[in-house]
């Protein structure tokens, strides 16, 4: 269970004045508890207490977030650069934090959406993954032949991606 759509800079405390039994609320960072003036991260546990039980727990999920410190920077885009190009895996919580667009995968989109907040130029707002349901359909480019005769003509047309962010959007043709 994942608690999502935590803004960056959101401290333990305002947190928890959001909720409406904020008392019965404490945030941990591995079994230590995160101060109230502490900012909430990603992978942090939120959980509901009954004196010393914990009744319910959730994983934090602040987007963009993929280190855990509640702030966006290099380290965060240069994971999901790696987790783009294969190089390592995001999972969980952590995955979440760096699908900035909201679509339940990792892609380019994220990792510019990370750059252009790093260098001041969007800001990554908090948000949760979109329901399949909900998901724009993608329809498959067309495969050009194996193999091609010397009196066939073949025709392959390119695809368009189109990325959109914030006041911008630019067009790659494939």
């Amino acid at each position: 269970n994942t608690i999502s759509k935590i803004g960056l800079g959101t401290s333990v405390d305002r947190l928890l004045d959001g909720l409406n039994e904020g008392s019965f609320v404490k945030v941990y960072s591995g079994n230590k508890e995160v101060a109230k003036e502490a900012l909430i991260g990603t992978g942090m546990e939120v959980r509901i207490m009954d004196g010393n039980t914990i009744k319910a727990s959730y994983t934090a999920v602040v987007t963009g977030d993929t280190n855990g410190d509640g702030k966006i920077s290099v380290t965060d885009m240069l994971a999901a650069k790696a987790h783009i190009l294969k190089k390592s895996t995001l999972t969980g919580a952590v995955a979440q934090a760096a699908d900035t667009s909201g679509d339940t995968a990792i892609s380019i989109t994220d990792f510019l959406q990370l750059k252009a907040h790093i260098l001041g130029k969007s800001t990554v707002s908090a948000r949760s993954a979109i329901p399949a349901s909900a998901r724009r359909q993608e329809t498959p480019a067309p495969k050009a032949p194996e193999r091609v005769e010397a009196n066939e003509t073949v025709a392959v047309v390119p695809t368009k991606i189109v990325l959109a962010l914030p006041n911008k959007k630019m067009a790659v043709m494939l």
